[in-house]
């Protein structure tokens, strides 16, 4: 840093040589005068002289001149000269000295002022010499727009348009630059008086002075003399944007708005080499932060105190990063910049020396600072959200921090704590915790990602908690640490959608144990018990639990009712005891329960029976090795696993009366369907409940995939199952069967797949089946009735061979081969002890191609023989009607209304080539009985003929417009009806004409009267 003296040595060296030039310029002036001739033509002799004179280097004066104004005045432009040292340089200036005109008359050459403008001042200043400049007598010296380039040791700078007036005389020196003005008297020692200065910036200082500032600062600096070496000092420090205080390393002291000062300074005696100084006051201000404090400075030594303040914790944090290079506390401390701070007392003492502190003296400073805090923030985990709306006291020395936290919010609303936090050595920063506070267990499992309690979900679970906790802050867990939780009331809680309440009991953590959980009661809305739990861990966010012991009883009906227990009639209590060590054991005490139904089996309330599970531990799943049950009631043995998703059970060799086989149960935990897999040789009805759950009254969905050799199923047997089946609405399950065998009928290659949406029903998408030679199709809705049994509307569809199918209703001597297309429509209720057809009511249609009816006769084929439609086929051997037993038909087709038992035939026609056949009755489901009336046109293709022909019509064929006509009354059960000829009146139809009449006369003349046969009428 340059010192006044230095700057006084830099001008001394100038005036030498302004001294010189102005005396060579009186004498060139007085040549001049004597000898009349002009100044430039003795420029060389006058150069020549005044650079031995002056010992200069190189002088150039450019063009010279003289005037008077009041005095004698030399004027040079162009001025160019430097010393044989090079210490002082200046280049293109213009020089004014002014003479005084009695010296001159006297022969002296005695210069009152010297005047330098524009140009470039080049100094060099030595390291060591005297301010002779300040010294200088009656000499006045103005610089004037002139361009400063200076260097002193290692240090250099430039000043553009420098503008000084000194007055030697009055003992005054004036600066003005464009950023700074400096006004500056001193005594007869060359010590100040009086010292002015204002500033806008730090540009125009050393760069070892600017080093120290951060940012824009101006300022001002007043000082006055109030005793022999003894001053008062006032200065300020401003920044319009916030700057700061360096130790000139790039390391920042503190930052600031403004920086006040009043103090008093003492000197040796004869010089300005401060001894002592008293800082009356020193205000600083930051933003909202602001600080006063007194002391002084005495032989290298620095005290201040605390007078007042206010500080944001922002501010105050970042200091505290000085106190250590570890990145991670750098980290930490810069983390935090909420809050508050009320400065009550401090101080700090320090080695100080005159030329400014080195890193060693700071890292040596004693201090102190007590302060009340509010508001504050206090990172607890590095890069995550510690303590927030902190208020307290701390205390902070060169040993460490205490700090009292009266109060204080956990992250994430975790709850509130109170306690203290102590640091006992910043060279090994160990954050020292403990408190007590209310907290809430779901908020902390957030804050402290509990990923061991993952899938519970807390509600209401407010404790009381004490820690202890040592903390290093670049570590995201306590080194060691202790704390302890306990429920204020009863905590709210749900665990894979099941609500649970847990009361009494402690929690309690140790950063070197792990967790414990004692004397832990719990509810649920299926068990209610206690429980015993330790688990390791460094953290509470990644525990592994390693010892268990609990104990839970709950409702049997309950527990079967929410997990879908394929059970019926259950009752009583399950008591179930679980530990957890080496390895695991869980028994399931169900002597206390009871059922009606469940895989054929039953059991009574005191009948002995338990199942007894025993595993291990694996890093992501408990292994069940082994499963046995005791008791005679359902022998079951397996294994199986568990994790935090589901429970897994493989039960192998379940034997009953009604099942032979193995189970598969996948229970998951959350709100995915429980699982079953089936794989029997056996399986019989009676293994499954009686009623099926409506979707929409299940509390968990399920899904069920089946393999069955054998299915027997209320008289039916199945062989080759396969079943998929869900609960979900929108889920189409599938069934498929080899065979399917009744006491009336077999089915082969069966398929169905049909869908439950809710509410009971069921929606058979499609099932088909081979029923011999026919292929059978349903669709339709099946529905559970509120009366009981099962309500179905849809349709079905039958197809193959028509011959086979009359074989099964024994009337296969009536009719043979065809194919046959059947289709039922209708709605229906299917009931146990009512026979299918009951509530029936529907429509049936049928149509046959191409069978044969075997009850045509001789007359039938002689018809056929005559039909002119098809005579050209009858000589070339293709008239199959006239070929084979009975009489060929080319399509037969039915259609009838169905009501209970009752099926009314609309009607029934068949179309072949030796006749046409219409007719109408009725059919009684329940026993088989028919009633039709049939009528027979041989001739249908002369009668189509003649109905072409009005007149012909009405004359052969009469009212009927038919030349020929058979009718028939068949009645009886199907499997021997009987058929009889009646005429057309007696089936009230239109009588017969002439032509009708002449066929039918052989028969009326000459056949014998008809005996009515009796018919066997089937009970009713």
């Amino acid at each position: 840093m340059l010192s006044l003296s230095k700057l006084g040595q830099a001008f001394h060296a100038c005036r030498r040589i302004l001294i010189l030039l102005a005396l060579a310029a009186s004498m060139a002036g007085g040549w001049a005068y004597l000898q009349a001739p002009s100044l430039n033509e003795l420029r060389p002799e006058l150069e020549a002289l005044l650079k031995q004179e002056l010992k200069l280097k190189n002088l150039q004066l450019g063009e010279l001149s003289w005037y008077w104004v009041g005095s004698t005045w030399v004027y040079a432009e162009d001025v160019s000269f430097a010393t044989e040292d090079e210490q002082v340089q200046v280049k293109d200036g213009r020089l004014d000295v002014q003479l005084s005109s009695w010296d001159i008359l006297l022969g002296r050459i005695t210069p009152l002022s010297i005047n330098l403008r524009g140009g470039q001042l080049a100094v060099d200043i030595p390291e060591t010499g005297t301010p002779g400049l300040l010294a200088m007598p009656l000499l006045r010296l103005d610089l004037e727009n002139v361009k400063l380039a200076w260097r002193y040791g290692e240090e250099s700078g430039a000043i553009n348009n420098l503008n000084l007036h000194l007055d030697a005389a009055r003992q005054q020196l004036s600066v003005r630059l464009p950023e700074a003005n400096l006004m500056l008297d001193w005594d007869e020692n060359l010590l100040p008086r009086n010292l002015t200065g204002r500033f806008q910036n730090t540009d125009w200082l050393p760069a070892a002075v600017r080093q120290y500032f951060q940012g824009r600062v101006g300022g001002e600096i007043h000082l006055e003399a109030i005793d022999t070496g003894q001053w008062r000092i006032r200065a300020e420090l401003k920044s319009a944007a916030r700057a700061a205080l360096t130790d000139g390393k790039g390391n920042t002291l503190f930052r600031f708005d403004s920086i006040e000062t009043k103090l008093t300074l003492r000197a040796a005696v004869g010089t300005a080499i401060p001894q002592e100084i008293n800082f009356e006051r020193l205000a600083w201000r930051d933003g909202d932060s602001k600080a006063t404090v007194s002391g002084h400075w005495r032989d290298g030594k620095l005290r201040l105190d605390l007078d007042s303040g206010d500080l944001a914790m922002g501010t105050m944090w970042p200091w505290l990063t000085e106190f250590d290079d570890d990145a991670a506390w750098r980290t930490w401390v810069s983390s935090m910049h909420e809050g508050h701070a009320e400065l009550k007392s401090g101080r700090i003492e320090m080695n100080w020396p005159l030329l400014g502190p080195e890193t060693s003296h700071w890292e040596a400073a004693q201090y102190q600072l007590r302060a009340n805090v509010s508001g504050a923030d206090i990172t607890l985990i590095n890069g995550e959200p510690g303590l927030t709306n902190v208020g307290g006291s701390i205390k902070l020395n060169e040993k460490g921090l205490q700090a009292k936290v009266e109060r204080a919010r956990l992250p994430k609303n975790a709850g509130q704590a109170h306690g203290r936090l102590r640091v006992d050595d910043w060279s090994r920063i160990v954050l020292d915790i403990d408190g007590q506070g209310n907290v809430d267990i779901g908020r902390l499992k957030s804050w402290l990602d509990m990923k061991s309690l993952a899938d519970m979900q807390w509600f209401d679970a407010p404790a009381t908690g004490t820690f202890t906790l040592k903390w290093l802050p670049e570590e995201f867990e306590p080194s060691s640490g202790h704390v302890r939780l306990e429920p204020v009331k009863p905590w709210q809680a749900s665990l894979y959608g099941h609500r649970i309440q847990m009361a009494g009991g402690r929690i309690e953590w140790d950063a070197a144990r792990g967790l414990k959980t004692t004397g832990m009661r719990f509810e649920s809305d299926l068990v209610a018990g206690e429980f015993n739990l330790e688990a390791e861990g460094k953290s509470p966010g990644a525990l592994r639990i390693t010892q268990l012991e609990a104990s839970a009883s709950g409702d049997f009906a309950r527990l079967a009712d929410f997990y879908e227990i394929p059970i019926d009639t259950p009752a009583g209590k399950l008591h179930a005891r679980l530990s957890l060590d080496k390895g695991w054991r869980c028994t399931l005490d169900m002597k206390n329960a009871a059922w009606g139904h469940l895989l054929g089996t039953s059991k009574r309330k005191g009948e002995a029976y338990s199942i007894h599970l025993s595993g291990r531990n694996s890093p992501k799943a408990v292994q069940i090795t082994d499963i046995q049950s005791k008791g005679d009631v359902l022998p079951l043995s397996g294994s199986g696993k568990a994790n935090k998703e589901y429970l897994l059970l493989d039960l192998k060799h379940v034997k009953t009366h009604a099942f032979d086989g193995s189970l598969r149960i996948r229970v998951p935990f959350g709100p995915s369907p429980l699982e079953l897999d089936i794989e029997a040789d056996f399986m019989n009805r009676q293994a499954l409940p009686k009623k099926l759950k409506p979707a929409d009254m299940q509390k968990k969905p399920w899904a069920v995939r089946a393999k069955l050799d054998q299915l027997s199923w209320d008289g039916a047997q199945l062989y080759q199952v396969d079943i998929q089946l869900a609960s979900s609405k929108q889920s189409v399950g599938l069934m498929r069967a080899a065979r399917l065998d009744t006491a009336k009928l077999n089915l082969t290659d069966v398929v169905a797949s049909f869908r439950l949406p809710k509410d009971g029903v069921v929606e058979l998408r499609e099932m088909s089946a081979r029923l011999a030679e026919q292929r059978l199709l349903l669709t339709g809705i099946l529905t559970s009735d509120p009366q009981g049994g099962l309500r179905w509307q849809g349709f079905a569809n039958i197809q193959g061979n028509f011959g086979y199918m009359l074989k099964r209703l024994d009337a296969s001597h009536k009719f043979r081969g065809g194919d046959v297309y059947a289709l039922i429509s209708g709605q229906g209720l299917l009931l146990p002890d009512q026979p299918w057809w009951h509530q029936l009511d529907g429509r049936l249609r049928l149509r046959v191609n191409d069978g044969r009816f075997l009850e045509g006769g001789a007359m039938t084929k002689l018809l056929a023989a005559a039909s002119l439609a098809d005579l050209p086929r009858l000589f070339i051997g293709q008239r199959k009607d006239l070929i084979g037993e009975g009489m060929h038909y080319h399509r037969l087709q039915l259609e009838a209304t169905l009501q209970g038992k009752h099926a009314k035939v609309r009607q029934l026609a068949m179309r072949a080539s030796a006749l046409d056949m219409a007719g109408q009755g009725s059919l009684d489901l329940s026993d088989g009985y028919i009633d039709l009336t049939m009528v027979l046109r041989p001739l249908q293709n002369l009668d189509a003929a003649l109905s072409a022909i009005p007149l012909l019509r009405d004359i052969l064929g009469g009212d009927a417009h038919s030349l020929l006509r058979q009718v028939y009354h068949v009645h009886g059960p199907i499997s021997a009806v009987k058929v009889e000829e009646v005429e057309p009146e007696e089936a009230g139809l239109a009588a017969p004409g002439p032509v009708e009449m002449l066929f039918t006369l052989p028969s009326r003349w000459f056949g014998s009267p008809k005996e009515p046969e009796p018919v066997e009428q089937p009970a009713r």
